[in-house]
């Protein structure tokens, strides 16, 4: 069995980032979003 180490990533920032639309300007959640889901994804990746 593998040994696995927690890692305490408490005020840990990720560069992720923020984007708009480019008609109103305004932030693009969805995009926003996938950005997040893609970033917490590889953080749990197995290596």
């Amino acid at each position: 069995m593998a040994h696995e180490e927690l890692v305490n990533l408490e005020g840990t920032f990720l560069p992720v980032t923020t984007p708009f639309d480019s008609v109103t300007g305004d932030v693009d959640y969805a995009a926003f979003g996938a950005n997040l889901r893609r970033w917490f994804g590889a953080l749990f990746e197995e290596s």
